[in-house]
């Protein structure tokens, strides 16, 4: 039976590669063996169309590799270098010719050739390090029409900069985040943007402005004002927008209201540093890295915990197309 979702794990932590995972009705999961070939996968992306999926090896130096599933098995479609270490965050071009891949270490990007077909890996196309050098860390990539943009942490700005099969134009700043808020995650739909700044624990909302973004509104991930607490993986959810916070150890809600934000449910991710979550049918599947712990929430139930699974530095989860 083809999983739910699979794991990915970081191997400092004792992770052991990627962990093919199973949901039943009630949200208990199970785990299979982990397939050792595709390991610290931290990030990765999935093309529902020919089931092929790149995943980044956060480590030093890093790479990407494409996989493609089939017949329960992956089946490797290219390894290459991210020009970089520790790439964290990487997304396809509208046109699926190219990937673009964030390195949190030394703020490099990287563009990699596609196959559009297949997605099968080509050649590096091009690599931008950025102006801060070693102070640098780009966390994500977006492509918007003929433009990418880039979330660098280090620089507390929003980078931009055209792009195509030659690499990467002329780096200009799109958005200048307030010193020391260490801009992580980054959200694109239609004029408006959501920025997530892990250092600050706080969640913005911007609009687009030519080539940049205005401020529109910020809150706080996190209702509390835990001490400490970071600020983590963002995404959509529908018209809702999830974010994790690592020291509160919980995931938020938010929707956008008008050129407000407005703040909605909170559950707990009942482990230490949920790192990343997605949607798994309605159950939401958080991994909290700290504790190698998985856990399965009933978020129309309040939160309530449907499953848990031990995985080593659980970094990732890939929820499979229902």
């Amino acid at each position: 039976m083809r999983p739910d979702m699979f794991i990915g794990s970081y191997e400092r932590s004792g992770g052991h590669g990627l962990y093919p995972a199973w949901l039943d009705s009630l949200g208990a999961i199970s785990l299979g063996p982990p397939d050792t070939r595709i390991g610290n996968a931290s990030f990765g992306l999935l093309d529902h169309r020919c089931g092929t999926a790149w995943f980044v090896e956060e480590q030093e130096p890093g790479a990407v590799s494409a996989w493609q599933w089939d017949d329960q098995v992956w089946t490797p479609l290219g390894r290459i270098g991210t020009g970089g270490a520790s790439p964290c965050h990487l997304v396809r071009s509208p046109d699926g010719t190219l990937l673009a891949v964030a390195n949190n270490d030394g703020g490099v990007a990287a563009l990699v050739e596609l196959d559009p077909e297949t997605g099968a890996l080509g050649k590096l196309a091009g690599v931008l390090r950025n102006e801060g050098g070693a102070r640098s860390h780009a966390g994500c990539v977006r492509f918007a029409g003929d433009r990418i943009f880039i979330a660098d942490r280090g620089l507390d700005r929003v980078l931009s900069c055209e792009y195509g099969a030659a690499g990467f134009g002329e780096v200009r700043t799109a958005f200048a985040a307030p010193r020391g808020s260490g801009p992580r995650q980054l959200l694109l739909r239609d004029d408006l943007a959501l920025l997530a700044c892990e250092l600050t624990a706080r969640l913005m909302l911007l609009r687009a402005t030519g080539e940049g973004f205005e401020l529109l509104d910020d809150i706080a991930t996190d209702a509390a004002a835990t001490p400490g607490n970071l600020a983590g993986h963002l995404a959509f959810q529908g018209d809702r927008i999830f974010v994790s916070n690592r020291g509160a150890d919980t995931v938020a809600s938010f929707r956008i209201d008008g050129e407000r934000l407005r703040r909605e449910d909170c559950w707990s991710s009942h482990g230490r540093s949920p790192r990343h979550f997605a949607m798994c049918g309605s159950y939401l599947v958080v991994t909290n890295e700290q504790d190698g712990i998985v856990c399965v929430l009933d978020i129309a139930n309040g939160g309530r915990i449907a499953g848990t699974a031990i995985v080593p530095g659980a970094a990732f989860v890939l929820a499979m197309p229902l």
